[in-house]
């Protein structure tokens, strides 16, 4: 009877805290593409996409390359990005 509410108890627990950060979690994510939308708008497109990448992102085009790479080596481009995420999930 002491595991069963023992295991109880750690459930609970888990349940409580698990969808708290799994939430926080998805509001940095979409606070992150919010704020690359902004950079586009402010810096550009490729700019945006060179301050946004990790360094060892990679870009498909169309076969895998580093994205930072691409991004300094390619041609700049005109135009605007604009977007805003209507559907998230992690």
């Amino acid at each position: 009877m002491k595991n069963i509410t023992v295991m109880f108890l750690f459930l609970l627990i888990f349940f409580q805290i698990f969808p708290q950060s799994k939430k926080q979690n998805l509001n940095s994510m979409i606070a992150t593409k919010y704020a690359f939308v902004s950079a586009a708008a402010e810096l550009g497109t490729c700019d945006a996409f060179l301050k946004f990448i990790a360094d060892d992102g990679i870009i498909f085009r169309p076969n895998p390359i580093n994205g930072e790479f691409f991004l300094t080596t390619a041609p700049k481009r005109t135009g605007l990005l604009t977007w805003f995420p209507v559907h998230a999930e992690i």
